[in-house]
């Protein structure tokens, strides 16, 4: 009898201790869940804008349309090495593939072997914000076509959030696979500077903590017991309190710092990046992307009311001077790695009256995007 009191007891005791771990896990997925949830809204917030009279889309009638297509698309699925890419989706107005690329408009593919321009970069290469014919790939496959330039297949591989690194990685993949672009043109700049600022190392991917954590998560699960899991959510519940700015509460934020190691990681980026092209016999282009927090043009009152955040918000305010001096100092580090194939857009759109920003993120209208098509080609 005795024996069998001590089984029974040793068996509460390991029932008490797996609800704990349920009971700790479930608390651990609602709190990713209202995180994933937080980001997503701050990601996604700037389009929330869209009721407003004054949006440049307000009155077009294909606009709801989008919006809708567009939040179906953004569901996304694990790839090795680069982490997300959108599922395949049919719509009117956002198509993606099997591969996860977005399509791009253009003209009939010639009988004689094109000439493959790929293009990388975040979601304002993507297209958040534009019909499928009205992203930037879209519209350097136009315009080529106006200019008479035949035999172009044109590959949109950019992906929301992605950052410079990244996108090489997802190059390198492909052209371990087989596959042999004739031009490589990379769009980036924002996610960069957001990446830079929110983790400890240049480079990485964004949310890269939350992937950190994820995978600290799936091992105690798999090896530990409750007393662990429950001192790994104190410590997540004190990092998100602490926010996502890095440094020490109540210190100063070397932005100056924080943009040197921006701009020396892209460049140093660039360097194996050369190397590959030569090796495999493609042309890279690099553009760097125009920024509503560097801007300097006037803004309309559409601007004026999305922008607003950024005099508000910590985040934002640190980063515009991250942007800023970034930005002065890009076209000096390129210049000898790169020479003429890195171009400046900061101050594409500095005379232009119009309505470009669709948002504080960086996203611009299509009638914008068009401006940076003709820029690219």
């Amino acid at each position: 009898m005795r024996q069998l009191g001590a089984l029974l007891l040793a068996a509460l005791r390991g029932l008490r201790t797996a609800w704990d771990i349920v009971g700790v896990t479930l608390l651990i997925v609602v709190v990713l869940a209202a995180v994933a949830g937080g980001i997503v809204s701050a990601r996604h917030r700037g389009p929330s804008d869209t009721d407003r009279a004054d949006h440049p889309y307000h009155a077009e009638p294909w606009f709801r349309q989008y919006l809708a297509e567009y939040e179906a698309s953004l569901q996304m699925e694990w790839k090795p090495y680069i982490y997300w890419r959108r599922r395949p989706m049919t719509g009117q107005f956002v198509n993606v593939d099997s591969a996860g690329l977005r399509r791009t408009v253009q003209p009939s593919k010639q009988s004689a072997p094109p000439h493959r321009v790929f293009f990388l970069g975040g979601s304002t290469m993507w297209g958040t914000g534009h019909r499928d014919a009205m992203t930037i790939p879209s519209q350097v496959a136009s315009a080529l076509a106006a200019q008479g330039v035949r035999g172009v297949e044109i590959t949109n591989l950019a992906e929301t959030g992605y950052v410079f690194t990244q996108e090489v990685v997802q190059l390198l993949m492909l052209l371990r696979s087989g596959v042999r672009p004739d031009v490589v043109v990379f769009y980036d700049g924002i996610n960069d500077a957001v990446s830079s600022a929110t983790t400890p190392t240049c480079g990485l991917p964004q949310n890269e903590n939350r992937r950190r954590f994820e995978f600290a998560l799936g091992r105690l699960l798999n090896q530990r017991g409750a007393r662990e899991l429950r001192a790994m959510l104190t410590a997540a519940r004190a990092q998100l309190a602490a926010g996502p700015i890095r440094g020490v509460a109540g210190a100063p934020i070397d932005t100056a710092g924080l943009a040197h190691r921006l701009v020396d990681c892209y460049a140093r980026t660039a360097v194996p990046l050369e190397a590959l092209s030569r090796l495999y016999g493609f042309r890279v282009l690099y553009f760097w992307q125009p920024n509503p927090r560097t801007t300097a043009k006037p803004l309309t009152t559409y601007e004026v009311a999305v922008l607003d955040t950024l005099s508000h918000d910590a985040m934002h305010r640190m980063l515009r001077s991250v942007d800023r001096l970034a930005t002065a100092q890009m076209d000096s580090a390129m210049k000898p790695i790169v020479g003429d194939r890195f171009r400046n857009l900061a101050g594409l759109f500095n005379g232009d009256t119009s309505t470009v920003w669709l948002d504080f993120i960086g996203h611009v209208t299509e009638r914008a995007n068009g401006r940076i098509a003709g820029a690219m080609v």
